[in-house]
């Protein structure tokens, strides 16, 4: 992978060094808790402003609701930051070797594969078994958080 230019990574740099503050941590469990209590509290408005439509999305060309823009954008942004810190690790970081990486890499491997198995396990024989990988991929973006 070639490097990239101290004037191309800064932005990035900041945006991942900003995504590892506890600042960051702490608002996403806050919004965590806050989506968590208004669902349960109010399940008919946090659904209908789930399905509210973005207005400058039709634009585009496409047309989200803020689920889908969460979904679709926000999401997008988060395994950016993760492929980000899988480059720095690899290129300069505690990666750099195979030896050195073979636990978080069987790690990560058994953080996808438990969810996905347990999920299955539950729902086997039922329609929504094929849904086992929903758990696998969307888990990564909150653990990130969360570290």
């Amino acid at each position: 992978m070639p490097a990239c230019t101290p004037s191309r990574r800064r932005p990035f740099a900041r945006l991942a060094d900003a995504a590892r503050s506890d600042r960051a941590a702490l608002l996403m469990l806050g919004a965590t808790l806050a989506a968590l209590a208004w669902a349960n509290l109010s399940p008919d408005s946090y659904q209908r402003v789930w399905r509210t439509g973005i207005p400058w999305s039709g634009a585009l060309g496409i047309d989200l609701s803020l689920q889908g823009l969460v979904n679709q954008g926000l999401l997008v942004g988060s395994f950016v930051l993760i492929g980000l810190e899988i480059s720095r690790e690899v290129a300069e970081g505690e990666l750099r070797s195979l030896r050195r990486a073979l636990a978080p890499v069987i790690a990560a491997l058994a953080g996808m594969a438990v969810p996905a198995g347990i999920y299955w396990v539950v729902l086997r024989g039922s329609a929504a078994a094929h849904g086992w990988a929903i758990p696998m991929a969307t888990d990564v973006a909150f653990a990130l958080g969360a570290l």
